[in-house]
């Protein structure tokens, strides 16, 4: 029912086409600047390096201070204007490929700015949807939405590549550029006033962080939940370094066969994210919230119990996987838009992000000493063990008197 009267709603509505039309571009930029580089410039390796490593500097660059920034300002208004920023910079960049002046510090710079907007953009998006539904409809929407997120990340690359076949670099800019306008006015159509901040005196902006960090860290409700993403996070990033490895070496597959497993982790996640909300009025919000790794997480086990001609296998254990960590996400965002005072919310969601984010990193370093040292399939099951068990911080959550939510 609360899925239903969500779509009544033309600011929800509104929002999640923005979102989509957003979070289809994005991914679309991040595979099509590398790819420029390459086939219109003659990149090398470093450059390729440089331009992915930008977009991920802009996140630990300001991560934590957006979520201070989504608390001062019209949250609405800062979105919009993410989006117009993006669309500029691109559509720039398209004017400069055209003209003949395309060089690569025009795509660092672009790598770099473009990742700033989009930082605040992710950090603003979940601390702006609970000006527009109510809080029944907070999980039926964080769903929808990241049901889109998944689907952009999906189909983003491979749709930023038949266009820079057909249309090479000015084309393909020229349509993301335009995905991004067309966001912006998808949030322009929102008729819901925009909440004016509180304007208490301002202080600096080391002291606003280090409050909303000691809001997630020290309530009894946010903090297993932030440590039991991180540890999520963190293992799953273990099994996503060295996969590839494992289904090219161990399985003997082609990168073509090896590329199911990831469209079915892609799958897995689109329908972990649309059943989330049935499944919450169901079982109860805290209670799928502390069980769901624990049920999904051993199917990861499939991926290195699979042994050649068991591709099926494989992939229905990372299908189940991303299934549960998007069920995960749903819900935990959720519950911390519900819970979070409105004026902290910009950062909370900013010390989430750049938690949860700020693992994945390790993860991948790990993985990769973890193959050097114990070999591949062990670190697959390494990794696998460990996204059960790190839902241990969550388990015992919905027994706490003091962090116990309505459960509807």
């Amino acid at each position: 029912m609360a899925g239903l009267m969500l779509w009544r709603s033309g600011g929800f509505r509104a929002l999640w086409a923005g979102a989509a039309l957003s979070q289809l571009a994005t991914p679309m930029l991040r595979f099509a600047l590398p790819l420029i580089a390459v086939a219109e410039l003659g990149a090398g390796p470093w450059q390729i390096a440089v331009i992915s490593a930008l977009g991920t500097l802009a996140f630990l660059l300001v991560g934590l201070p957006a979520g201070v920034l989504a608390d001062r300002v019209r949250q609405r208004r800062l979105l919009i204007w993410t989006d117009v920023g993006r669309a500029v910079l691109t559509a720039a960049v398209a004017v400069t490929t055209v003209a003949g002046l395309l060089g690569t510090g025009q795509l660092y710079l672009l790598a770099l700015a473009v990742g700033v907007l989009a930082v605040l953009f992710d950090v603003t998006h979940p601390s702006y949807l609970p000006q527009l539904v109510d809080r029944t409809q907070l999980v039926a929407a964080n769903g929808w939405l990241t049901a889109v997120l998944a689907i952009g990340q999906l189909v983003g690359p491979a749709l930023a590549g038949a266009l820079h076949a057909v249309l090479r670099a000015p084309g393909v800019l020229a349509v993301i550029a335009g995905g991004f306008a067309a966001s912006a006015l998808c949030l322009l159509m929102i008729t819901q006033p925009d909440r004016v901040p509180e304007a208490p005196e301002r202080r600096a902006l080391g002291t606003e962080i280090a409050e909303g960090v000691r809001y997630v860290f020290g309530d009894p409700l946010l903090r297993p939940i932030v440590l039991a993403g991180a540890l999520i996070n963190l293992c799953t990033l273990v099994i996503q370094a060295i996969v590839l490895i494992y289904l090219v070496t161990d399985l003997r597959l082609t990168p073509e066969a090896a590329g199911l497993l990831f469209s079915a982790g892609g799958a897995g996640g689109i329908l972990g994210a649309l059943v989330a909300e049935p499944l919450a009025r169901r079982v109860g919000r805290i209670r799928l919230l502390s069980r769901v790794m624990l049920v999904c997480g051993p199917f990861a086990l499939l991926i290195p119990g699979a042994g050649p001609g068991q591709l099926a296998l494989a992939c229905a254990g990372y299908a189940m996987l991303w299934a549960g960590c998007s069920i995960f996400n749903v819900v935990q965002i959720s519950v911390r838009q519900e819970t979070c005072p409105p004026g902290m919310l910009g950062r909370m969601n900013a010390t989430f992000r750049f938690t949860l984010w700020g693992v994945m990193p390790l993860g991948g370093f790990l993985g990769g000493a973890l193959a050097t040292a114990t070999g591949v399939r062990t670190t697959l099951w390494l990794g696998a063990a460990g996204i059960t068990l790190a839902a241990l911080p969550v388990f015992t959550l919905h027994r706490r008197k003091n962090t116990v939510l309505p459960e509807h």
